[in-house]
C-alpha cells in the first residue's frame, strides 16, 4: 500500500515487532501505532519515509489531498483527528503539514536508532511508556523540525545531549522519570519549557544544575 499518508493504528491490541517492511511507505505522513503490545525495537530504516525528511509537501501530496477533500464534497473541515503535545488535535486542509510518528504506551526495548535524526521534517515523536533504554542520540538536535518530543516513562540513560537545545521550534518536551543523569544543557527555549512545566525533568534524580534546585558538588 505504497500510497498511504497516513497510518493510524492506535488503541488495539496489535502485539509483536514492528515489520521492517512498514518504511517501504515511502510517501507516510503520520505513524501511530500507540496504545497498543508491541515489542522489539524501533526499526533503523525509518530513515526510509522520505517524507518525514522532505522539507515541503510535493505536488503529488498536494494532488492526493485535493482528491481526497473532492470526495468528501471539498470540505475542509475536521478531517482528521491527530494526537499530538498531549492534546487531541483535528485538521482540515492542513494536514499535510502535520507530520509525525508515535509509538508510546507499547514494551519497545532497545535504544533510539541513530538514522531517526534524518526526519528532520517530524514535527512530533513520541516514545513514551515504553522500555527504551542507552542513551538518547546525540544528533538530536539535527531533528530542527520537532515541535513536542515525548521520551518520557522509560530507562534512558546518560547526559541529555546538549544539541537538544538547538530544537528552537520546541514547545513541549517530558524526559520525566528515566535514569538521566549530568548537568542539564543551558538555551533560551528549555528554560521557557521548564518554566512553562517544571515536572519535565522528574525522576532523573542524577541531573543536576539550573533549572533545577540541585547543585553537583565535585
Amino acid at each position: 500500500m505504497v500510497s498511504l499518508h497516513f497510518l493510524h493504528l492506535s488503541h488495539n491490541m496489535f502485539y509483536g515487532h514492528i515489520p521492517i517492511k512498514i518504511t517501504n511507505l515511502k510517501n507516510l505522513h503520520y505513524f501511530s501505532l500507540a496504545a497498543n503490545n508491541i515489542s522489539g525495537a524501533i526499526p533503523r530504516s525509518l530513515s526510509n519515509l522520505k517524507m518525514m525528511i522532505a522539507k515541503h509537501p510535493t505536488t503529488l501530496e498536494i494532488d492526493w489531498f485535493q482528491a481526497y477533500t473532492d470526495v468528501v464534497d471539498g470540505s475542509l473541515g475536521a478531517i482528521f483527528s491527530v494526537v499530538m503535545k498531549h492534546q487531541e488535535h483535528q485538521y482540515g486542509d492542513s494536514i499535510l503539514d502535520v507530520v509525525g510518528i508515535d509509538l508510546s504506551l507499547n514494551s519497545l526495548t532497545g535504544g533510539i536508532p541513530d538514522e531517526i535524526t534524518s526526519l528532520k521534517r517530524l514535527l512530533s515523536l513520541n516514545l513514551s511508556w515504553n522500555q527504551l533504554s542507552g542513551e538518547i542520540v546525540e544528533k538530536i538536535g539535527a531533528m530542527n523540525s520537532l515541535e513536542s518530543l515525548d521520551l518520557s516513562q522509560n530507562k534512558f540513560s546518560g547526559e541529555i545531549p546538549p544539541s537538544l537545545a538547538d530544537l528552537t521550534y520546541l514547545s513541549y518536551l517530558d524526559l520525566s522519570y528515566n535514569n538521566l543523569t549530568g548537568r542539564i544543557p543551558q538555551g533560551s527555549q528549555l528554560d521557557t519549557l521548564y518554566a512553562e512545566n517544571p515536572h519535565i525533568y522528574d525522576g532523573n534524580n542524577g541531573l543536576y544544575g539550573p533549572p533545577l534546585q540541585r547543585n553537583c558538588f565535585g
